[in-house]
């Protein structure tokens, strides 16, 4: 099932093009990574991150509504932000198992 590869996005890597990624949102105010919060799976990382003033204050006004998890995909540096409909974890899931079902069908 392992994308076969010869070379992957080594984490910190793929933590620069996210980076880079919620940069280029242009958001009222600056973005950053929760870097304590990252997941790594067999398609790449999860992404996840909020405003620097709400990590900076945990005042609740700060917060962004709707941003949703970032992945980053370890073989190409892809990115794809996941639905904010979905709980993160859910939505983590459905993205996987999609990943892994068109590993299936192209390997």
């Amino acid at each position: 099932m392992a994308n076969q590869h010869a070379e992957t996005l080594s984490k910190e890597r793929a933590t620069e093009i996210a980076r880079k990624t919620i940069d280029d949102l242009k958001a009222t105010n600056p973005l950053v990574i929760l870097e304590d919060k990252t997941l790594e799976k067999d398609f790449g990382w999860v992404f996840f991150y909020t405003t620097k003033k709400y990590q900076e204050t945990r005042d609740k006004k700060y917060l962004m509504p709707g941003n949703s998890p970032l992945i980053v995909d370890r073989f190409d540096g892809s990115t794809h932000f996941l639905p904010s409909s979905l709980p993160p974890g859910r939505a983590v899931e459905e993205y996987q198992k999609a990943w892994r079902s068109k590993q299936k069908t192209t390997n």
